[in-house]
């Protein structure tokens, strides 16, 4: 006569070999049933080429702070975002007009911003990326935030301006950043 600890021990082992045996079969008959076939096209291959660095001039770093900052001030602090349409590229734009810009209701993450800081994080061919620390109006009680900007450059020379071209919230907080200048 076997215990009653023997007998529940060898149910559970019979259910553990019962599900390992399961999983073993299905691992055996059903592994891969897609019928996909690779093709290749026999064209070129696409290569990523990354973008050279770019170093910008003083001019351009001043021209850079004036749109980030007129950006923030009107369209991330909702103070007159009707200002900030010349200034937005058409993915962040997201297909409205000025007018239905101009409501506020806009495709930009809001902060009701007091002051920013500004560090740049990348500058290549293909545009500038700045890190910017936006601390808050003291009633809002909220944390200091970071967040990433895009900036790209369109048109050149006397006729080059830029456009921000994205605005996303940056994780963690603004000491896992480091300090932004």
């Amino acid at each position: 006569p076997m215990s009653h600890r023997a007998r529940r021990r060898l149910m559970w082992l019979v259910v553990a070999g019962g599900f390992a045996a399961s999983l073993a079969v299905t691992a055996v008959l059903f592994w891969n049933t897609a019928d996909n076939v690779e093709t290749f096209s026999g064209g070129k291959a696409d290569i990523f080429v990354a973008p050279r660095p770019h170093a910008l001039t003083k001019a351009e770093r001043v021209a850079l702070v004036a749109v980030a900052q007129r950006f923030v001030e009107s369209a991330v602090a909702r103070d007159h975002p009707e200002r900030a349409y010349g200034i937005v590229g058409p993915a962040l734009r997201g297909g409205l007009s000025k007018k239905e810009w101009s409501t506020g209701e806009i495709p930009v993450v809001p902060y009701p911003v007091d002051s920013a800081r500004w560090k740049i994080e990348y500058s290549n061919t293909d545009g500038v990326g700045l890190l910017v620390m936006v601390y808050p109006r003291k009633q809002a009680r909220l944390d200091p935030a970071v967040f990433s900007m895009s900036l790209v450059e369109v048109g050149s020379g006397r006729d080059g301006h830029w456009l921000v071209s994205s605005w996303v919230p940056k994780g963690g907080s603004p000491s896992t950043v480091g300090s932004a200048s």
